[in-house]
């Protein structure tokens, strides 16, 4: 595979079915221009999530190397939430910057722009890996318990609670893992 460039990463608030048919009507967009293209769709996992992977390429004869124009992830940006979405898209050389340069273009003016924020997920906690006692430390965190009271519930040391909650936060984002000060303010 050649070097891709990163052209664009954004969020949004829709779920993965809206941006998909809007890739779809692009490339529509673009088959009087290139009448071979095609959108290659496939399903890769990376983090432990699913990710949604289109490339808009060109089939060559047998033995020539195929057109690879661009290449698009989604992926929703917390575990068990639709929304919001993570869409990449990749560019593997200069002379298709301008095709996805579009496809950018496009997504931005007709999906919604959004702050990260998880939508549709019951308990913050439910958005994170379900790994050793990350869910465990921030549902007791969200229920008011202090780094002592989960260490002591958990049997683990102050620290040790302390450490995961500041990679958690590093991780998500101060939004599904805020500072007990932040918490309290939400909480009243």
């Amino acid at each position: 595979m050649k070097t891709e460039v990163l052209v664009y990463l954004g969020i949004f608030d829709n779920d993965e079915e809206q941006a998909t048919k809007l890739i779809v009507e692009y490339m529509e967009t673009l088959l009087p221009f290139y009448p071979q293209m095609s959108l290659d769709i496939s399903r890769i996992s990376k983090r432990e999530k699913s990710v949604w992977v289109g490339s808009f390429i060109e089939v060559t004869e047998w033995g020539k190397e195929d057109v690879i124009y661009g290449r698009i992830e989604i992926v929703e940006k917390y575990l068990n939430c639709l929304r919001p979405i993570e869409i990449s898209i990749y560019c593997p050389e200069p002379s298709f910057i301008a095709l996805n340069i579009g496809l950018e273009d496009y997504l931005i003016s007709r999906l919604i722009k959004s702050d990260g924020s998880p939508q549709g997920a019951v308990h913050l906690w439910d958005l994170i890996s379900d790994n050793a006692i990350d869910r465990k430390i921030l549902r007791y965190w969200h229920e008011g318990m202090t780094g002592p009271m989960i260490a002591d519930h958990l049997g683990y040391r102050t620290q040790t609670v302390y450490n995961k909650l500041t990679s958690l936060r590093r991780k998500y984002g101060p939004k599904v893992v805020p500072s007990r000060s932040k918490l309290a303010k939400v909480s009243k």
